[in-house]
């Protein structure tokens, strides 16, 4: 790192103590290991529910934020270790990352709700309980207003070619030949039940 570069006079000016590993040897970073953790999840996960690549931004961010609200020892979660504060995790435990749901765009649910795709708590737009979503058009707005598709509504025929509907937009919208990936691919899948090698803890450095 250079003795002059922006990084180092901010540590200096705030009097931040700062550490470096050794060329090549990224395990030396502790963030290194949990970022591989991240990875082998967000892989997983975007092969079973066949998640497009162009969402990965908000997919791998929701990794993150169940990781930190996620107990791994010493009966704390990261996020609760870090600041001592209870974990809210209201805006977490309704859906899950890529589920399919209806939205709507006015507040009373008067108009016909759409259909979309989950993509985690919007923070930065409007208020508590505001999710982004994945629109027809691979587009993502912010809406408060959003639920399942219940499994009843599921088995209407109303629903079915609506939803059919969806895909087909979304697909023709995002290029889905090159899009998704599946078992098939390779490297680009990680089965949930890996062996995992005896000793090896991947949360051992985070506190």
């Amino acid at each position: 790192m250079a003795g002059n570069s922006k990084f180092n006079r901010i540590c200096n000016e705030y009097r931040i103590k700062s550490t470096y590993t050794e060329p090549h040897s990224p395990w030396q970073n502790r963030c290194e290991n949990i970022i591989g953790v991240l990875s082998k999840k967000l892989k997983a996960r975007r092969a079973r529910r066949r998640i497009p690549k162009c969402v990965w931004d908000y997919h791998i961010v929701w990794e993150a934020q169940i990781h930190t609200r996620t107990v791994h020892r010493n009966n704390h979660t990261p996020l609760e270790a870090l600041t001592g504060d209870t974990i809210d995790i209201s805006e977490w435990i309704e859906f899950e990352f890529y589920d399919l749901v209806l939205y709507w765009d006015d507040r009373d649910g008067d108009s016909r709700p759409s259909i979309g795709r989950w993509l985690g708590p919007s923070h930065h737009i409007g208020s508590a309980l505001c999710y982004y979503i994945l629109t027809e058009k691979a587009t993502v707005l912010s809406r408060t207003s959003v639920q399942h598709i219940t499994a009843e509504e599921f088995e209407t025929t109303e629903m079915k070619a609506r939803v059919t509907a969806y895909h087909e937009s979304l697909d023709k919208h995002i290029d889905a030949t090159s899009e998704y990936v599946s078992e098939e691919s390779g490297d680009d899948f990680v089965k949930d039940d890996e062996t995992v090698p005896i000793g090896y803890e991947p949360d051992a450095d985070i506190t």
